[in-house]
């Protein structure tokens, strides 16, 4: 094992807030171990995987009259989940015991940020995720080694949710201009090939990525830069996501927001259980407001 390698387990929980608060007396080899990761080899928890939604009205509140939409990508126009049940899945079996939510809540508090921003690469913040964690340097190994082989089989099987390509299209054709602005690890290039092979990318005039940006949502700069692009002032603007963080973030700065596959603790101005419901709440304003520049 190399200096590098080594040295994973002393620094991984040092300045992330998440693993400190989940922290628990019970010691490891790397230093205390979250509360949200036992030793002990128990049945995987799936309970709280994705969507665990409180009641919500239905049908969905219409939003007043927008001129311009940005979206998330993963688990809004593409099904994240999968690859994220599948890892939950692995390190439970490997003896991590654990909880979906609390597993997911700590990696995006203390990690996604700082990959999404560029500062460290994803199967690095991974691997120091899960050596503070309490998983050993070999079952970290063994789980990046599957973890990268499922990835690449995954790229054959990307697919947009059901009814995403028909709905964009209405969106459009109604006068709305629609955007992208993301949390990945992705650049806008290689986003914009990717939306490119599945027939979306024609339906959008702004990509927005926050690997690109230097920083990630709920960054107040990330959506300043997005709406600035689409040259529309904020209150015009709709944002459809599914995480809290980052929806909070978008209402924060006046943002309408939409809520799809949302946790039960998402507060949005509306909710859908569908991404083909967007045109229903959904209206174009009859002037948009443009942006001098």
């Amino acid at each position: 094992m190399n200096a590098s390698a080594m040295s994973l387990g002393r620094d991984a929980a040092a300045g992330f807030p998440r693993l400190a608060a989940f922290s628990a007396a019970t010691p490891t080899a790397t230093g205390p171990r979250p509360r949200w990761a036992t030793p002990r080899r128990l049945s995987v928890r799936m309970d709280g995987l994705p969507p665990a939604r409180a009641a919500r009205p239905s049908p969905p509140k219409p939003l007043p009259p927008q001129s311009g939409v940005l979206f998330d990508v993963e688990n809004v126009i593409y099904d994240g989940f999968q690859w994220r049940v599948w890892l939950f899945k692995l390190v439970t079996r490997m003896g991590l015991n654990t909880r979906y939510r609390l597993f997911y809540r700590a990696w995006e508090g203390d990690w996604l940020g700082r990959v999404c921003s560029g500062q460290i690469e994803y199967w690095e913040a991974l691997r120091r995720f899960l050596v503070a964690a309490g998983m050993s340097h070999a079952q970290v190994d063994e789980v990046q080694a599957a973890g990268q082989t499922r990835y690449l089989a995954g790229l054959d099987r990307d697919r947009p949710f059901p009814g995403v390509a028909a709905t964009l299209a209405r969106l459009t054709q109604s006068g709305l201009s629609l955007g992208v602005l993301c949390n990945t690890s992705s650049s806008a290039a290689d986003l914009s090939a990717r939306l490119q092979r599945h027939g979306l990318k024609q339906y959008f005039r702004v990509l927005a990525c926050s690997c690109d940006l230097g920083a990630a949502l709920p960054d107040a700069g990330c959506y300043a830069a997005a709406i600035d692009r689409l040259a529309l002032p904020a209150h015009e603007v709709a944002y459809v996501g599914h995480r809290p963080t980052e929806i909070g973030g978008a209402r924060a700065v006046g943002l309408a927001t939409i809520a799809i596959n949302y946790d039960a603790d998402t507060q949005a101005d509306t909710y859908l259980d569908r991404f083909d419901q967007l045109p229903a709440v959904l209206r174009p304003r009859e002037m948009p407001t443009r942006k001098a520049g």
